[in-house]
């Protein structure tokens, strides 16, 4: 499965990244990770930072889908979801911001363990957007608007290999919601469309120390995913019409899609399933004035993406690379661009990831 991306890691580990371990054999934790603290929210931080982090350039995957382990850097502005705002700090300084996840799987112990780390993450970021410019107000997905007191989720995605229903007003073809908001069965007066979706999982909230360093571990079941804590399964994420008129079917991409987030209320998938259908990775500023009983948001996630990689594309997204979703729907050309606000450099600006807000209404067009 992972001959290829193994291929890609010789030929760019010459140019500096840290040698794979053979298919099969551990990650050597104590250069990657000190597994000792479960939960390490800022408290020596700095010192889990290692040369491999430093160095590493590209995905190295080892081992196979029942056992193996994936350690990926994670770049700013290295993919975004649509209508992201993803974050620059206000001195536009990205050129310390990185990221590493080491994920270490092993389906026989049904489990998961996902080490973090980071360093040149601000603290509590203020975030501030603009309604109808880098906000869009979404009954579907009701995040806030600017966030005062923040911390960072890290998020776990891949496709779902569903098409959920969703339904349609038949007079006025207005979405009304789909199959997870109406459990028994469709409301009067709509029709169903079986529209494909993708899958979420996250950490707990974490919090740099004052340097900016940021580590953070947990472990989940394999036969099936949750977000940390167990309090929640999986998010069904997807970007659809609201209004079917501004939609072209052959054409999604070219037409209205705004993102639709609800949490799942039945069991995860395994993470075979996951790695199967391709991994991307993101860190995301999210809301931390409220505690939530369960540690996971209502509304899923901010739309504020920051510290990203794709390791599902063989290579993952070089630094200074972004990953257009827009594209991969499509499926066409360029997948990988240049990063609209510059990646981890000096210099570096917020950008809003595609927004298909409104379209023509193409089914009144003759």
């Amino acid at each position: 499965m992972y001959k290829k991306t193994f291929l890609l890691t010789a030929v760019v580990c010459a140019l500096g990244c840290t040698e794979a371990p053979s298919a099969g054999e551990p990650v050597d934790k104590s250069e990657l990770a000190d597994h000792d603290h479960d939960h390490d929210h800022g408290q020596g931080a700095r010192s889990h930072w290692t040369h491999a982090d430093d160095s590493l350039i590209a995905p190295v995957w080892t081992g196979d889908d029942d056992h193996g382990s994936l350690y990926t850097p994670l770049w700013r502005g290295a993919n975004s979801a649509i209508e992201d705002y993803v974050y620059a700090p206000p001195n536009h300084d990205c050129s310390q911001v990185k990221g590493t996840a080491l994920f270490q799987w092993d389906s026989g112990a049904n489990t998961v363990h996902i080490t973090l780390k980071y360093r040149g993450m601000p603290v509590s970021p203020a975030v501030t957007r603009q309604e109808n410019v880098t906000w869009f107000a979404n009954p579907f997905h009701p995040a806030p608007k600017d966030l005062t007191q923040s911390a960072y989720k890290f998020w776990i995605i891949f496709n779902s290999f569903q098409t959920p229903a969703f339904y349609y007003d038949a007079t006025t073809f207005l979405l009304k919601g789909s199959q997870f908001d109406f459990p028994g069965g469709p409301p009067p007066g709509t029709f169903p469309i079986q529209i494909p979706d993708y899958m979420l999982t996250a950490s707990a909230l974490m919090h740099p120390d004052s340097d900016g360093y940021m580590f953070h571990e947990w472990t989940i079941p394999y036969d099936h995913l949750t977000a940390e804590g167990g309090g929640r399964t999986v998010a069904r994420v997807t970007f659809i019409p609201f209004d079917l008129c501004e939609s072209i079917p052959g054409q999604p991409a070219l037409g209205q899609a705004r993102p639709y987030a609800t949490w799942q209320p039945d069991p995860g998938p395994s993470f075979k399933q996951a790695l199967q259908s391709g991994l991307t990775l993101d860190t995301s500023i999210d809301d931390d004035s409220v505690h939530y009983p369960d540690g996971q948001l209502p509304y899923v996630y901010s739309n504020i993406a920051f510290v990203s990689n794709t390791p599902a594309i063989n290579g993952g997204m070089p630094n200074g690379s972004y990953f257009s979703l827009p594209a991969s729907i499509e499926n066409v050309q360029p997948l990988v661009t240049v990063s609209p606000g510059g990646g981890s450099v000096n210099g570096c600006t917020p950008f809003l990831g595609t927004p298909h807000v409104t379209a023509p209404r193409f089914c009144e067009m003759h």
